[in-house]
């Protein structure tokens, strides 16, 4: 009788834990919980590294990129990689050295990196947003646009080459826009305070097309048509779509569809 009675009482009690465990979803948010409790990583320690009351912010933007191209490798396809790359707040924990543990430089794509830096800059109140190049031939490259809101303008940082871009002359950094609106003659990646193409030479056939999302996170594509045929098929997309088509398949049904601007 008691172990009928205890084998009721522990049925009783799994359904009962199992409905409201799916009813207020206890189980996703203790998953969640671990989750984010793994990928964490000393916030502290990043503050203190780029002492953000000390640098203007262009000279901030810069030590941040240079941190993340500095900590991090290009993708090598000769190499295990045992992490996912995608989770930032893991490879900061890994650039800046786990306790016990000997320091590791993650290798990274140019998202994964942008996502890094991104990261950082949210942990540093800095508003960013991911942007993307395109070309026609050889695919796309994703990097970052920095928000300086005391002047309301936008730059673009590029952790993977570790660039930024300055019109011929100034000392300013470009926004998106500007590299896409003007001729590649007119502008030049820089680093460390020298403008050349030398340091990122391949990517001049992706300044012709560009992809940022707004606020309302609807994608818009910029396009300079001297430099990027909109009607053209991606050669390195397999289906052979448009980038309007591209782009609005990917992101098209779960956030808007993209809006297109095409300069002339």
């Amino acid at each position: 009788m008691k172990k009928s009675f205890l084998i009721l009482f522990l049925s009783c009690s799994f359904f009962i834990l199992g409905y409201y465990s799916k009813k207020f979803n206890f189980i996703g948010d203790l998953h969640s919980f671990i989750k984010a409790s793994d990928s964490s990583y000393n916030k502290s320690e990043i503050q203190r590294i780029f002492k953000t009351e000390v640098l203007v912010f262009e000279e901030l933007t810069a030590k941040v990129r240079n941190f993340v191209n500095s900590k991090s490798m290009k993708v090598s396809n000769n190499e295990i990689r045992n992490y996912n790359e995608n989770d930032s707040k893991k490879m900061i924990r890994m650039m800046i050295g786990e306790e016990n543990q000997p320091l590791i430089k993650p290798q990274l794509s140019c998202s994964a990196r942008t996502l890094v830096m991104q990261e950082i800059l949210n942990s540093l109140g800095i508003k960013s947003r991911i942007v993307n190049y395109f070309s026609e031939n050889n695919g796309s490259h994703t990097f970052l646009e920095v928000l300086n809101e005391k002047s309301g303008k936008w730059i673009l940082e590029d952790p993977d080459y570790n660039v930024s871009y300055r019109f011929n002359g100034k000392d300013k950094k470009i926004s998106l826009a500007d590299t896409i609106i003007n001729s590649t003659d007119d502008f030049k990646p820089c680093r460390n305070n020298i403008c050349s193409w030398e340091y990122a030479e391949n990517l001049k056939v992706f300044t012709g097309a560009g992809l940022y999302f707004n606020f309302d996170h609807s994608p818009v594509i910029l396009i300079n048509s001297k430099k990027f045929d909109a009607q053209l098929s991606l050669k390195w997309d397999k289906k052979k779509r448009t980038l309007l088509k591209y782009v609005n398949d990917i992101w098209g049904e779960n956030i808007t569809k993209a809006v297109m601007l095409v300069i002339n």
